[in-house]
């Protein structure tokens, strides 16, 4: 045996982790199972010595058609967790009493825009958009928004923010449908929209089944001078962190290395590459990164 995997066989079964496996079951029948930060820390590392021993830790993905499938039924598939809840709580977002954060972080991404010269009245695209509260939010500030998801749950969540932009007048500014990141040129081309000044993706890169084609497919949808904006994309320690979520939601929780992004996107073509925030990222800090076409 591995000596690694023997350490880490020895490891799971010693006195440590004797509470763990009560814990994990708890766990994979409520999905909001309440934990401190020390809990999810001694589950998470649980999980993963019992997935390193089995061979099944670092996860790897080979069907894609079942990477979409887990994603598009991401909100019905939670344990313990009425998928209807779910969708009205999402749709919610980001105005969640105490967890307000997420008002912040578009704050940032709107530093972000100003930093790129990305300005009101130019259409932006949204990779990953969920229920579009950010496009939307953008549509608002006179952008033309265009929020794209994988699941088709969420792009009825879309169309539901766009009826209540038409309520003030600003409907023609959020547009929604469905697709892979990998496959974003087309599209929009299936659409009748041709390329956008802008794209962005917050928080949702990581759950590409494969960002390198996401970068290319990107690439191919901007204008010439068009900028492509990576906000708040998880560093490498977040497999370890997350890998507990990544297996009660059956979704991709991966980190991203920047250097290795940065490669890639030089390799796309992308000419103007900035580093926005975390220059110093220790391997833990969210990725910010702005690239010009």
């Amino acid at each position: 045996m591995n000596t690694l995997i023997l350490i880490a066989k020895t490891l799971k079964q010693s006195f440590i982790f004797s509470n763990a496996e009560q814990l994990w079951q708890a766990n994979q029948k409520n999905f909001w199972l309440p934990l401190n930060k020390f809990q999810k820390l001694y589950l998470g590392s649980y999980i993963i010595l019992q997935d390193y021993v089995s061979g099944t830790f670092p996860p790897t993905f080979s069907d894609q058609t079942k990477a979409y499938e887990a994603e598009e039924k991401f909100f019905f598939s939670l344990p313990g967790v009425d998928s209807k809840e779910a969708l009205e709580s999402d749709l919610r977002k980001p105005f969640w009493l105490g967890n307000e954060r997420y008002i912040r972080y578009f704050l940032e991404l709107c530093e972000a825009l100003k930093t790129c010269d990305i300005r009101p009245s130019q259409t932006i695209l949204e990779l990953g958009a969920g229920s579009g509260w950010m496009s939307e939010f953008l549509a608002m500030m006179n952008f033309k928004a265009i929020a794209t998801t994988i699941g088709q749950s969420s792009v009825e969540q879309i169309f539901q923010r766009v009826k209540g932009l038409e309520v003030k007048g600003l409907g023609d500014n959020l547009k929604g449908f469905q697709s892979p990141m990998e496959s974003i040129h087309l599209g929009l081309q299936r659409e009748g929209e041709p390329p956008v000044d802008a794209i962005f993706v917050f928080e949702a890169l990581h759950h590409a089944y494969n960002w390198k084609e996401t970068f290319n497919s990107v690439y191919e949808s901007l204008k010439p001078g068009g900028w492509f904006l990576i906000c708040r994309e998880p560093n490498l320690l977040h497999t370890f962190i997350s890998y507990r979520v990544a297996k009660l939601s059956n979704t991709h929780e991966i980190g991203m290395s920047r250097s290795e992004m940065v490669k890639v996107l030089s390799e796309v073509g992308f000419q103007k590459i900035m580093i926005l925030k975390n220059r110093c990222h220790f391997f833990i800090m969210p990725h910010w990164i702005a690239v010009q076409k």
